[in-house]
This record gives structure tokens, C-alpha cells and sequence, in this order.
């Protein structure tokens, strides 16, 4: 079947959705207490499962091999996005404050920082326009680009 790559992506969640619940039956059933009934044949329940992991391998590659020609952008992006997370665990404190001790001490500390809060907030306003801009090329992508998948 031949789907554009973002419908690819929608089908191999569907698909991890699908194998996750055939294990989720198969561990609440296959120990049953004698003369109760299974709800689920478990030896075809895991042939259906086998043959959804098959499938997902196959639309993983297809999905892979589609991404090429982006996955210079793709790789980029999710390093923008630990870089936006260290900025926003990143401490901009500045000026004195209280430091207790683990005796209760108290002493008046002052601190400085190299990068500001303000700053902070425009590198990270910066990082995710640039991360929109990256975005919507692989969403671009994803659109046109075609892939095999099975059925």
C-alpha cells in the first residue's frame, strides 16, 4: 500500500498500539484459574502479534528509508531541543540570598550569572523559531513523500 510518509508515521503508532495490547491480553490471560474460561485463544493471539511486529519492521524501514534526504534536519532538531531544555533548567540567579546550612546555619550568599533570565527567554524564543522553521520542512516532507508499506 502506498501512503504519504506522514500517514506511515500513523500507521507504525497504530501498530505499536496493536502489539502493545496483544501482549497486554496474552499476560492477563494465559494463566487462568483451572475451569475458568480464556477470553482469547492465546496461541493465535501471539501469531497476530508476530505478524503485527513483522509488519511494524517493515513500515519502520520504509519510514527510515523515506527520511533520508531529511535527517540532517531531523537529528538538528531534537539537538534544539535539548539545547531550549538546558536553557530553561539553565539558574540565572543573581544578587544575595540566604544559604542554610544543614546545621541551620544561615549565611547571605551573592551570587552572578554569566547568561541573564532575559537573556534565557530570548534564546529560547530564538531556539524555537528556529525549531518551528525546521518543523514545518519535515512536515513538508512528510506530506509529499511517498512510502511502500504493507498492508
Amino acid at each position: 500500500m502506498k501512503i504519504t510518509l506522514a500517514r506511515a508515521m500513523k500507521a507504525k503508532k497504530r501498530l505499536v498500539q496493536q502489539i502493545a495490547d496483544c501482549a497486554k491480553l496474552i499476560k492477563a490471560q494465559n494463566s487462568i484459574v483451572v475451569g475458568n474460561d480464556r477470553d482469547i485463544d492465546i496461541r493465535e493471539t501471539l501469531e497476530k502479534r508476530k505478524k503485527l511486529v513483522a509488519k511494524l519492521v517493515a513500515t519502520k524501514l520504509a519510514i527510515e528509508q523515506a527520511s533520508q534526504p531529511i535527517r540532517d534536519v531531523i537529528l538538528y532538531l531534537a539537538e534544539l531541543k535539548d539545547e531550549i531544555s538546558m536553557f530553561k533548567d539553565l539558574d540565572c540567579s543573581r544578587g544575595k540570598k540566604a544559604d542554610r546550612s544543614l546545621y541551620g546555619d544561615s549565611t547571605d550568599l551573592e551570587y552572578e550569572a554569566e547568561i541573564t533570565g532575559s537573556e534565557r527567554l530570548q534564546k529560547i524564543e530564538g531556539l524555537e523559531a528556529e525549531i518551528d522553521e525546521l518543523q514545518t520542512k519535515i512536515d513538508v516532507h512528510n506530506a509529499q513523500q511517498t512510502v511502500e508499506i504493507p498492508d
